[in-house]
């Protein structure tokens, strides 16, 4: 049973922590289009359409492995004659696309950092609580023991006054 709750404690950490984590990813898209839009001098209309498009990306399931390292190592092709909002948004995503922002890595170092501290948190209360498992198995030979001696000594006690 104790494994019962604590592995559901491990499932509540575990939402929580994919929770976190998307607030975190839903932060530096924004820090990292409005660095994009400061450095463009772009409108705050184009703002809220980058908002959208990150958003869209974090609700969208993950591709796969495979579909991600075809997009990452596939030259980009080019259009004979884009739309100009097209390039702007292609302005707009391949520096980020292409080199990792050092909030990023910070994020991703801080998740790190927050999933090897919980590992040694679970791994601290599971021998805590093996501990304190033997501790009562103990008690309880100590006390089974002692109830045995006890019987004993009451049957030897009747049958000697038997005698």
């Amino acid at each position: 049973m104790a494994d019962n709750g604590l592995h559901e404690i491990s499932w509540f950490g575990t939402e929580r922590l994919y929770a976190q984590k998307e607030d975190l990813l839903h932060e530096v898209l924004e820090l990292e289009a409005e660095k994009n839009l400061l450095a463009s001098g772009e409108s705050k209309y184009q703002d809220d359409e980058l908002r959208k498009r990150a958003l869209e990306e974090l609700t969208s399931p993950e591709p796969d492995k495979s579909t991600v390292l075809s997009v990452t190592t596939a030259p980009p092709t080019v259009v004979a004659s884009p739309e100009p909002e097209e390039q702007e948004e292609a302005e707009l995503t391949a520096p980020t696309a292409k080199r990792p922002c050092q909030c990023c890595c910070q994020t991703y170092s801080e998740i790190l950092s927050f999933l090897e501290k919980r590992f040694e948190a679970e791994q601290s209360l599971r021998e805590e609580e093996m501990a304190l498992r033997r501790e009562e198995l103990e008690i309880q030979r100590n006390y089974d023991l002692d109830l045995i001696s006890k019987t004993c000594l009451t049957v030897t006690c009747h049958k000697n006054a038997a005698r």
